[in-house]
């Protein structure tokens, strides 16, 4: 999946850059739009990917972290996104935000004008240097893309022969895919959900990924993560306290 990350203040290049390395240095296809771009610019770039991600950045006027997501999507990345800050920043809420002439649209463009999983991230002047915050927000976007399977339509696929294929519905590919028709073209590339298995009485554990960052600690990261330290050591065969 093609990430976008854009901004619009120099204010924001610093987290905006660190979120853009977070994504490269993990082999994802990333493209990071500044504040050189005009909207208009950034706009045609971005559909020509449909199926991309944008992670807009922006100035909050209050000190804390606000996220938006677009009217037609729930609020699963919000949310999540929401979650996994406040565990170490002050979120104030995460919302949608309507155009005040138009109720029906969204406010910003980023949002209204881009059929993909966009979302609007403001920051608070006291954390835009804060190195920890790219890393969350890659780790929680991370996690969402891996939860998911890709699909590249080919000659004779429709919604409904794919949906057979990966054991799920039509209204599920449209709504994860943000599809409002059940058009395809050849080559274009669908998020499959993943199918929810149980473990059938085997004791599998899935588990999530940290990167560490400058000033973690295994104790630190066992409280933000509510486990123990000897837990962390076990389960990834650590034979000391040392992180890199």
């Amino acid at each position: 999946m093609k990430i976008y990350i854009e901004y619009d203040n120099s204010k924001l290049y610093n987290i905006s850059n660190l979120l853009y390395q977070q994504f490269k240095n993990n082999n994802y296809n990333v493209e990071l739009l500044n504040n050189n771009l005009s909207l208009n610019e950034k706009l045609k770039i971005i559909e020509s990917n449909p199926s991309s991600l944008t992670i807009s950045n922006k100035i909050n006027e209050n000190n804390d972290i606000e996220i938006i997501y677009p009217l037609r999507k729930k609020d699963t990345l919000a949310k999540e996104l929401a979650n996994n800050l406040s565990k170490s920043f002050m979120v104030n809420k995460y919302y949608q935000l309507r155009s005040s002439s138009n109720t029906s649209l969204d406010y910003y463009d980023i949002l209204r004008n881009i059929n993909d999983n966009s979302v609007v991230i403001k920051y608070g002047n006291n954390v835009l240097n804060n190195e920890e915050i790219p890393i969350i927000i890659y780790q929680t976007i991370n996690s969402m893309i891996n939860n998911n399977n890709t699909y590249s339509v080919v000659s004779g696929d429709s919604l409904y022969s794919i949906s057979k294929k990966f054991n799920t519905t039509v209204d599920e590919l449209k709504k994860i895919n943000n599809l409002t028709s059940n058009l395809l073209n050849i080559g274009q590339k669908l998020i499959i959900p993943k199918a929810n298995n149980s473990n059938n009485g085997n004791n599998n554990i899935s588990n999530d990924y940290y990167v560490v960052a400058s000033g973690d600690s295994l104790y630190s990261i066992s409280r933000r993560f509510n486990t123990t330290v000897d837990e962390l050591k076990k389960t990834n065969n650590l034979t000391s306290n040392l992180l890199n």
